[in-house]
């Protein structure tokens, strides 16, 4: 039984959906598979989804726009999959809010090791800010924005999801939980890019 967490795969292409099912189910990893965003939505309400492997190229909607609608509705992590090697292609992803991006063709030992990352760091900021993961309720009052940790969504003042970036969330996240304290630089590159928010807390 796998027990690493639930990917669910996005990619028009069987082979590629084929090998990466194989190798990472015998990784520890449960595995789902969509061909086409067509389903997205449902299989996130539904299912229990740790991170969504995404191509950028699909039939109908592409992945630029389903990581946008990921954003704006859920917390998952995302990693989008190319077989352009624009970095416009890349910048704009990342803009949309994936959390990683990998060109094709790739070894897929490299989206093994990319998928663990952005799952480690996801999972140990929520710890390390002291934030149950069974039970995440709390929100935050930043101005006029609320941020909610339960579905980890930033909300406006008339009511918008702002998205939010894993890094996004991450920094946001520190920064509320340790009010009236000055971060320093070296600390918050540490939670933004490890998800380690220490006890002990720099000074500037």
């Amino acid at each position: 039984m796998s027990n690493d967490g639930h990917l669910l795969i996005v990619d028009d292409d069987p082979e590629v959906c084929a090998s990466l099912e194989s190798y990472l189910s015998k990784n520890g990893y449960q595995i789902s598979i969509l061909y086409s965003g067509e389903g997205l939505e449902e299989t996130l309400d539904n299912q229990e989804i740790d991170l969504v492997i995404l191509d950028l190229m699909l039939p109908g909607r592409d992945g630029l726009e389903l990581t946008n609608d990921i954003r704006r509705n859920y917390s998952v992590p995302v990693i989008m999959l190319t077989g352009r090697g624009d970095d416009i292609d890349r910048i704009i992803g990342l803009e949309m809010g994936a959390d990683d991006y990998l060109p094709k063709p790739f070894n897929p030992r490299e989206l093994l090791a990319r998928i663990r990352a952005v799952l480690k760091r996801s999972q140990r900021t929520r710890e390390a800010a002291g934030i149950a993961l069974a039970d995440e309720s709390d929100n935050y009052s930043i101005g006029e924005l609320s941020l909610e940790t339960g579905p980890r969504r930033l909300i406006s003042g008339d009511g918008k999801h702002i998205p939010l970036t894993d890094g996004e969330y991450q920094l946001l996240l520190a920064l509320v939980t340790h009010p009236d304290r000055v971060l320093s630089r070296d600390f918050l590159l540490d939670v933004t890019r490890d998800g380690s928010v220490r006890n002990s807390v720099s000074f500037l």
